[in-house]
């Protein structure tokens, strides 16, 4: 569907929280830009259980039908991000097209790092997961759970920067780093109407995943304190329409945002709750005293697909902490990773405890 003057939407609907996988096509006179492609449904059945209700590729096909352009026609290839379910048809799409692929230049380091299949992969995780008090049977479930991204082909590869300008047509597109969800994620905003394309960045109804693993540590250390970044970021921007990745549009744009901020605020108040409460403890320990699923399950009620999340985002949570000096890592001398409370982090919880009363 058209959403504004040369802005096109397509979304196509799942059965999960996420709702729809969302492609935007941006056209004005000669130019055309394909913003995100979706993916394959043998991709979506493989990591998330279940399909798009219609073929990604018909969809895809439908949209450009209706923004009168054909595939041969595409100027570019946008990605917010290299994950799957934004980029899976990018192969697909070069073998009908000339038009290059673009993503911004810390996004290509994250995804030679996330495509690694070596065989050190295994180990790595179960090492990881084995520190931070994981039992190593919830530890097989979830590794066998976690997603290798297939690399975005480089050939034919345009690196974007922060606070480029992509000329479409009439309209001025800037490019928005806003790193979290991934390293290089960006969002995309035109000034002049207020209208940006969020990808993962923001969502109408789900808070975007937010997770330290491992592989990606030495990239990314603290992703959670950079999406706080980002999202402090996004309330001095003019937006008045968010055009997120999955989900509906988003009107309410500001709201959401200060939405999310409140959620990791209470995040790191049940981190700041268990540690409190139990002195020092390591991570699997602080994940299974948070609520998830919107308060409403604990971490064994989860899927494994979810507790890989829960608890790679609880880490994410414990690395902003002490990011912010609340919480102080150290480790034992059988290598057992503990979180403590700082003074500064009891201080801040006895607060918030004052507070409610």
């Amino acid at each position: 569907m058209q959403i504004a003057d040369g802005i096109y939407m397509m979304a196509n609907r799942i059965d999960c929280p996420l709702r729809t996988i969302n492609t935007y096509l941006l056209r004005d006179g000669q130019d055309a830009y394909l913003v995100d492609t979706g993916w394959p449904d043998h991709l979506s059945r493989s990591v998330m259980g279940v399909a798009p209700q219609e073929d990604g590729w018909d969809k895809l096909l439908e949209l450009m039908r209706e923004a009168d352009v054909k595939v041969e026609q595409l100027t570019g290839i946008l990605l917010t991000h290299s994950h799957m379910d934004h980029a899976a048809y990018v192969p697909r799409l070069q073998e009908l097209c000339a038009a290059p692929v673009l993503l911004l230049d810390k996004e290509l380091e994250e995804n030679h790092q996330m495509s690694r299949r070596d065989a050190g992969r295994y180990q790595i995780m179960m090492h990881w997961f084995g520190r931070n008090g994981v039992p190593s049977e919830i530890a097989e479930r979830m590794i066998r759970k976690s997603i290798v991204q297939p690399p975005v082909p480089e050939q034919n590869m345009q690196l974007l920067h922060d606070g480029q300008m992509i000329r479409v047509g009439r309209m001025q597109w800037e490019v928005i780093w806003t790193p979290g969800h991934t390293l290089g994620h960006i969002c995309l905003l035109e000034r002049e109407r207020g209208i940006m394309i969020t990808g993962d960045h923001l969502l109408p109804h789900e808070t975007p995943i937010i997770m330290t693993t491992p592989i990606m540590y030495d990239l990314h250390p603290n992703p959670l304190g950079s999406y706080d970044w980002s999202l402090h970021r996004m309330q001095g921007l003019p937006v008045q329409l968010g055009l997120p990745g999955h989900g509906r549009t988003m009107p309410d744009f500001q709201e959401i945002v200060l939405r999310q901020l409140s959620h990791h605020d209470t995040r790191y108040d049940d981190a700041l709750a268990s540690l409190y409460a139990h002195d020092d403890e390591d991570a699997f320990t602080i994940c299974c005293a948070i609520p998830w699923a919107g308060r409403h399950l604990c971490f064994t009620q989860l899927r494994t697909t979810d507790q890989l999340f829960a608890f790679s985002e609880t880490i994410a949570h414990l690395r902003a902490l002490e990011g912010q000096g609340l919480v102080h890592c150290y480790t034992l001398p059988d290598g057992q990773v503990r979180w403590r409370l700082t003074a500064a982090g009891q201080d801040k919880h006895l607060a918030f405890l004052k507070a409610q009363g």
